[in-house]
């Protein structure tokens, strides 16, 4: 459901789901005017498990790229148009792999002039990718992450994207790279992939 903003709930046999808040302070406009919502309710047995939460993550994250500006290479856009070859991720299920995307220091992404032209450039001549994986169910769980192009480095870095930890990589038969990590629950964890 898309409406993380206020939520549903379910009292016996009756469900409810709030769209709409509008309260009259602090703002006495806050949600006023048009608003579109989706949703969907998907039965199933049992207690909340994998495929439910796969269900209601593909339904609210339609996966789109957005290229920063036009003059994107035709390689570039291609090896980008494929996520799903670039990067994977195998072993507990209930582990999700919600967000890639270029590291924000990265020295080809910040555009002329801006603040984070202006940052030290970690990985000089290096481009990195920024993966963020998170629990779903609330248990401690192990996976492995693939990235199919060769991968100097990995580091788990924080939400701003400051390094951590630095994390053992193992070369994949194909050039590529993986890693293992640990996730305790609900956690969320990002890394950093330094593309070699």
């Amino acid at each position: 459901m898309k409406l993380n903003l206020y939520g549903g709930s379910v009292h016996g046999g009756l469900m409810t789901l709030s769209l709409l808040r509008a309260p009259k302070y602090p703002d006495a406009h806050a949600d006023l005017g048009e608003h579109h919502f989706q949703y969907a309710i998907l039965p199933h047995a049992g207690p909340l498990g994998v495929e439910t939460v796969r269900a209601g993550w593909e339904f609210n994250e339609r996966l789109e790229t957005v290229f920063a500006t036009p003059a994107v290479s035709t390689a570039a856009e291609k090896l980008l148009s494929d996520v799903s070859s670039l990067v994977s991720i195998s072993g507990d299920t209930n582990l999700i792999l919600s967000n890639i995307k270029r590291g924000e220091d990265d020295f080809d992404v910040a555009d002329e002039g801006c603040l984070m032209d202006k940052l030290p450039k970690k990985h000089t001549g290096h481009q990195t990718l920024i993966l963020r994986v998170y629990e779903s169910l609330g248990g401690s769980s192990k996976a492995k992450i693939h990235v199919s192009v060769p991968v100097k480095a990995v580091y788990k870095v924080n939400g701003l994207e400051e390094e951590l930890e630095e994390l053992e990589v193992t070369d994949e038969v194909g050039g590529g790279g993986q890693f293992e990590f640990v996730s305790r629950g609900f956690e969320i964890l990002g890394f950093r992939v330094v593309l070699a």
